[in-house]
């Protein structure tokens, strides 16, 4: 029997879960990788290294199905150390890179801001190398790659998510989980971090219906700058799509308005009857995962 519409939707939404594997490895990532700092890096001794925070979407439960790399901070106070790399970040961050490398197999490099480990059957981890900058609760000293240092919030914006998202009841998170296969279907232009803040902002109820949720959200972007500008809820990094020039922008809002023109021709077709259509419809939306039979 072909399932409807929303049959279809439910399936995909449980397809875009983390399987028990997927969480098996995310756990153990978390667990190798804090146990290798803790190695390198006593609490007592180099740096004074004060631990290691899961950070990012698995930290969020925004993570999706099949689960790419995972983000852990690694903090360290700003004494002499920080003084010694103020002005060569890169440096503190390649120091990172290769001591950790010292005690492990696996293979390990560096990226702008963070170093990259790929442990063997389990997958990518990046490890983001802060100072707590004092006197600033959560705030911390992260390279910008370029030498240089940013501030950053992790911890706060997480908690603000996970606030929002208990709002919600927890339909927040699983929003965002179809936005991030939306996105991978097409190209992956927009940042998780863009998209999970967009989609706190956009919502104030539970979600109740997830195909009218893609559909007013597409809308409320292209429509609505208090979303598609929206800042750091870290409160660091002021607004999150300055970067775009302003032929991005309108790029980018063009890509929205489309996106809400299909979503709601997906819904128009389902309330016709015509199932069939609908669900094709949707899988060029959410991508090739989505069920069409």
């Amino acid at each position: 029997m072909p399932l409807t519409t929303v049959e279809a939707m439910n399936k995909f939404v449980d397809f875009l879960e983390p399987t028990l594997s997927d969480q098996y490895q995310i756990g153990e990532r978390e667990k190798i990788v804090k146990r290798n700092l803790d190695s390198v890096f006593p609490k007592t001794g180099l740096f004074d290294y004060t631990g290691a925070i899961l950070m990012g979407s698995a930290a969020k439960d925004t993570l999706i199905h099949p689960v790419g790399d995972i983000d852990i901070l690694a903090t360290f106070t700003a004494d002499s150390a920080f003084m010694k790399y103020q002005k060569d970040s890169s440096a503190f961050l390649y120091n990172v890179r290769d001591l950790y490398n010292n005690v492990t197999t696996a293979k390990v490099a560096s990226k702008r801001q963070a170093v990259t480990v790929m442990l063997q059957n389990y997958g990518y981890v990046d490890i983001a190398p802060v100072f707590l900058i004092p006197g600033e609760p959560d705030v911390y000293a992260l390279p910008d790659g370029n030498k240089g240092w940013m501030s950053t919030a992790p911890v706060r914006a997480k908690n603000w998510f996970t606030l929002r998202d208990r709002l919600l009841n927890g339909t927040l998170s699983t929003f965002v989980k179809l936005l991030k296969a939306w996105n991978a279907a097409h190209g992956s232009c927009f940042g998780s971090y863009y998209l999970e803040t967009m989609a706190a902002t956009a919502f104030a109820s539970p979600i109740t219906d997830y195909k009218q949720a893609l559909a007013d959200f597409f809308q409320r972007v292209y429509t609505d700058n208090s979303v598609f500008n929206v800042v750091d809820p870290g409160g660091q990094s002021g607004q999150l799509n300055a970067w775009m020039s302003p032929e991005q922008v309108a790029i980018s809002k063009l890509v929205f308005k489309n996106e809400a023109n299909r979503a709601r021709q997906a819904l128009f077709t389902e309330l016709r009857g015509d199932h069939a259509s609908s669900k094709a419809q949707w899988s060029s939306i959410l991508g090739i995962n989505f069920p069409t039979n």
